[in-house]
């Protein structure tokens, strides 16, 4: 993908000559992964990253798990339990199945009597937990097409100079923000063009929400000043004063260029 994002850049910069002005990459959740990566393979003026990873899908899969039993209200104890079961689907789907299900059936027969288990749902931890094996080889080839399972970002967000943009949502549950959050920070503080912008109340997408008593969150439209934001990094490459009740928390430390 990241190819074929580079590959439009060069031809939308063919198509349009001399009219155009400044272009860049603009990737939402998992184009995250893809917008900055793609901006180290062609040169762009800027890239935006909204609510998306500084971190690999293994770990996103991993920390969903942990908010989904966080929620339930379950503590660290089975929070470092489950951190033993996602270790193993997380090895299982990077293999693409090729260890086998002995770690599957291990966790499964070990935690399934305990009343968090079901609690358990992730990226594909639940999935993997719940889903016969059988059934699991016949949904393989769907399930993991194409899929960069040990892709870390870090080293292109470390080396690319283009300008970034991220705007997170701080009570997101589809890309839980905590790490990719510090990630930024530290990089930031390391000198890299990076600037971060955090909505808070906001789900995946930058989305308010109203929570009903059985914990169902209802969206009730973007947060303010989130386009604004968006639309005055790629005319200038800047922030200029509030977009709404965003924060922003990192912004590059000229000590670290």
């Amino acid at each position: 993908m990241a190819e074929d994002a580079a590959a439009a850049v060069v031809e939308a910069r063919r198509l349009a000559g001399s009219r155009a002005g400044r272009v860049g990459l603009h990737g939402g959740s998992q184009g995250g992964w893809v917008a900055p990566l793609a901006a180290s393979r062609t040169p762009v003026d800027f890239v935006i990253v909204g609510f998306g990873l500084a971190y690999g899908a293994l770990a996103e899969d991993s920390d969903q798990v942990m908010l989904d039993l966080k929620g339930k209200g379950w503590g660290p104890d089975v929070l470092s339990q489950a951190r033993e079961i996602t270790d193993v689907t997380g090895a299982f789907i990077a293999s693409h199945g090729e260890v086998g299900f002995a770690g599957l059936e291990a966790v499964r027969a070990k935690y399934r009597a305990q009343p968090w288990f079901a609690d358990i749902k992730g990226e594909f931890t639940g999935l993997l937990l719940t889903t016969p094996n059988e059934q699991i080889i016949a949904m393989a080839p769907a399930l993991d097409a194409g899929t960069s399972w040990d892709y870390d970002p870090l080293p292109v967000l470390s080396g690319l100079d283009t300008p970034m943009l991220w705007i997170q949502a701080e009570d997101d549950l589809g890309a839980p923000p905590e790490a990719t959050r510090q990630r930024l920070i530290d990089l930031a503080g390391q000198g890299r063009p990076i600037t971060l912008l955090e909505y808070p109340d906001t789900d995946h997408g930058i989305v308010r929400f109203e929570t009903a008593p059985d914990g169902k969150r209802t969206s009730i439209g973007y947060a303010p000043g989130y386009y604004q934001a968006v639309l005055d990094w790629a005319k200038t490459g800047r922030l200029d004063g509030r977009y709404g009740d965003g924060r922003l928390l990192a912004t590059p430390s000229p000590r670290g260029r």
